[in-house]
């Protein structure tokens, strides 16, 4: 198992390289896409520019005299893309040490990231946007009805409960009851604790969270300075015993990330025994993130379509050795130099080892033009077919995001159906799986769709292949079927398959007692080594369920 989450490791580490990513400085959480407010930008000619980026990410500005507006989308910690509307442009915008931007410039979207960025630009900050809760007229104390988890910086942990009239019933991570009411007093929010002596100034955060600032005795209070400091995170889904120890890598880890929603999900035997939202699915609307909204998974779309595909097969009478590039009709673009090509198999695209990684893919995007996005695996595939393989097919396994894009290609070859409507109708509803979601390209809504929070910016992705699906449903899947889409036995494998990609971050854990877990954040961290938040799943999969265990909250 060792060696598996070391390949995935360096497979995500790949990909770092491959978006030749350069870490800046770490942008706190508080200022929401990280380059909110406004900025005069300094461009290679000498001439200026003018942007204004809201909290929210709305741009507006101009450069060279010319009216522009587009939107800014956080990547992960360091770096922020921005699209202009009406144009085929982007920019990729870092902040260095001295609160200054760097933007780098493509003039086309594909060209980003494989080449070099057109020009560079220098920013300076004129002013800072205005906080979140500033900017709303009217806030109450209503606005903080729901579960709030708060983390303080001596490590205690509080779960609140809080009705629109401010009353608030919660506990401690030791178990203590608390009780108290939310009152103004001074244009500030006061939280009076009823049993014991205590008050906390509650004070909503830019990024809408609440800071508590907490005084014992509150005898000190105003004059000394608070004892304490915690923040607060919105947390939707049933509080069960010992849910805090769970909610906090997921708290943790989304403040690091400096995102804005997370979901997790506990289940075993087709018991769901913790499944909570965390943060904000509608920032701007002041809605929580629910435990059953949908969201955007990455690479752990992997199994689903490992599973479908096997379930064609054995429907279609058709083998998983039956060679893909025949099958699909490809005529190579050219004279094929690796005659091992033919060779490919269905199984080998489902075990990552066809030979296509990284270098063989890159090589045909550049020789298709390197100009269009996005690029069909039908357009793709002549160009990959005339490229040498990295290995012979079947001796290796090395991570493979284009082999499963192909394996995509074969469901809808295989089924007369899109991909998304045979992962929809028929993978699921014969295992009693709720149906997905799909999330068009266009961010619109089926009639029917629940909410669900779309978190995934992929510039040379299908919209047919745009999905998302909630934690609970994510679950269900794993309960049927294993990480390669073989369907589930009585063995007590440990699988573990995580996702990531911009704006995402996901993983997928088959426990060996039968525990699986599902999280996923709206944001991404990267680390330098392609971990992307590991430390957050070991917490959750291993150290925090293993105590609930323990203390016999799951059975």
């Amino acid at each position: 198992m060792r060696k598996q989450l070391i390949a995935f490791r360096l497979a995500f580490a790949v990909l770092a390289a491959w978006f030749g990513l350069i870490p800046l400085r770490m942008v706190s959480a508080e200022e929401a896409t990280g380059v909110a407010g406004e900025w005069k930008v300094t461009m290679p000619d000498g001439s200026a520019g003018d942007y204004k980026i809201d909290r929210h990410g709305r741009v507006e500005g101009s450069v060279g005299g010319k009216k522009v507006a587009g939107h800014a989308v956080r990547q992960n910690d360091y770096s922020t893309l921005l699209t202009f509307t009406g144009s085929d442009v982007l920019e990729r915008i870092g902040m260095d040490d001295n609160d200054h931007i760097s933007l780098g410039h493509w003039d086309h979207r594909a060209d980003f990231p494989a080449k070099n960025v057109n020009w560079t630009a220098q920013g300076v900050r004129q002013q800072a946007a205005a906080p979140y809760w500033a900017t709303e007229p009217g806030f109450k104390i209503s606005d903080l009805a729901g579960q709030w988890y708060v983390g303080y910086d001596n490590s205690a942990i509080h779960l609140y409960d809080i009705d629109k009239n401010g009353n608030l019933h919660g506990r401690q991570n030791d178990g203590v009851q608390l009780s108290g009411r939310i009152e103004e007093h001074d244009g500030r929010l006061l939280l009076r604790f009823k049993e014991v002596d205590k008050i906390e100034r509650i004070t909503p955060r830019v990024d809408g969270r609440l800071v508590f600032e907490h005084w014992s005795p509150s005898a000190g209070f105003p004059d000394r300075k608070f004892d304490t400091v915690g923040v607060g995170t919105p947390v939707r889904g049933k509080s069960a015993p010992g849910v805090e120890e769970l909610d906090r890598p997921m708290v943790d880890t989304l403040e690091k990330i400096g995102c804005s929603a997370a979901a997790l999900t506990v289940t075993r035997g087709g018991h769901i025994y913790y499944s909570r939202g965390y943060g904000w699915s509608d920032f701007e609307h002041n809605v929580p993130m629910s435990p059953d909204t949908p969201m955007g998974i990455a690479s752990c779309s992997k199994p689903l379509a490992a599973a479908m595909v096997r379930q064609l097969c054995r429907d279609k009478h058709f083998p998983l050795t039956f060679t893909v590039l025949p099958f699909l009709k490809v005529k190579p673009a050219g004279q094929v130099v690796d005659p091992r090509v033919w060779d490919i198999t269905v199984q080998h695209l489902i075990d990552h080892a066809a030979g296509w990684q990284v270098d063989p893919v890159n090589k045909a995007w550049q020789a298709y033009n390197g100009s269009k996005s996005p690029i069909s695996v039908e357009e793709m595939l002549p160009y990959v077919a005339v490229q040498r393989l990295a290995f012979t097919p079947g001796t290796k396994n090395v991570y493979d995001n284009f082999g499963y894009q192909v394996l995509d290609r074969i469901v809808v070859h295989l089924s007369g159906q899109s991909w998304v409507d045979y992962l929809r109708h028929s993978l699921c509803r014969p295992y009693g799986v709720p149906e997905l979601k799909w999330v068009q390209g266009d961010g619109q809504s089926e009639k029917g769709e629940p909410p669900r929070l779309w978190n995934s910016f992929e510039m040379n992705e299908q919209k047919e292949y745009r999905y998302a699906v909630s934690m609970p449903v994510l679950c269900t899947f794993m309960s049927h079927f294993w990480i390669d889409g073989s369907v589930r036995d009585k063995s007590n494998p440990l699988w573990v398959k995580t996702g990531g990609w911009d704006n995402c971050t996901s993983a997928m854990v088959w426990r060996q007692d039968g525990i699986n877990v599902a999280w996923a954040f709206n944001g991404r961290k990267w680390t330098g080594v392609g971990e992307d938040n590991f430390d957050a799943g070991e917490a959750l999969w291993k150290n925090a369920i293993d105590q609930q265990i323990q203390n016999h909250n799951i059975r």
